[in-house]
């Protein structure tokens, strides 16, 4: 079992996804020498982890304004100096899950 889940991290990370995101489940006897374990893919920041990255932000005394949508964290502030100072800030914590960044302003 560790061998195929070792196959399937290898194959993700060389597609750029990170291991992190995966969540596995307990490891199940199906019959004689056969097992199962179910894998998934974390998609968006849950409340309570999103709730800890707004006041984490909040707390740093940078100059933007956190919100939660849905499952995303948006920051906004009119310098963008600012707000990759807020990146290098999120980047520097530990939040048990890997981040994803993405610049909407041109």
């Amino acid at each position: 079992m560790e061998a195929i889940k070792d196959i399937l991290q290898t194959k993700l990370h060389r597609r750029g996804v990170d291991i992190g995101s995966l969540d596995f489940s307990e490891i199940e006897k199906i019959g004689g020498m056969m097992m199962k374990q179910t894998a998934s893919l974390k998609q968006g920041v849950d409340r309570e982890t999103a709730k800890k990255i707004t006041l984490a932000i909040r707390d740093s005394k940078l100059k933007v304004q956190a919100q939660i949508n849905d499952d995303k964290v948006t920051v906004t502030s009119k310098s963008i100096d600012t707000l990759q100072e807020c990146i290098a800030f999120v980047k520097s914590q530990n939040f048990t899950l890997p981040l994803q960044f993405e610049n909407m302003r041109s």
